[in-house]
């Protein structure tokens, strides 16, 4: 049963899913290495940052009030 399960499991991901694969230089990026080690949860805290980003460049290019001018 475990192998149909990893057979499904593998299908949907590959449909529905995206891996992607991050390098840290233990030296050179050992303040990036600290911080996510201090994280309960690498993937929802990146997600987290992603998302600011996004809002950040949403409000950026945002059409102005035309009420401020």
């Amino acid at each position: 049963m475990a192998k149909n399960t990893s057979r499904i499991q593998a299908k949907y991901d590959a449909t529905h899913c995206k891996h992607y694969s991050l390098k840290y230089h233990i030296i050179n990026d050992e303040e990036v290495i600290e911080k996510l080690s201090s994280v309960p949860s690498i993937q929802g805290y990146i997600k987290q940052l992603i998302i600011a980003d996004l809002e950040r460049e949403k409000a950026k290019s945002a059409p102005k009030n035309s009420r401020e001018e």
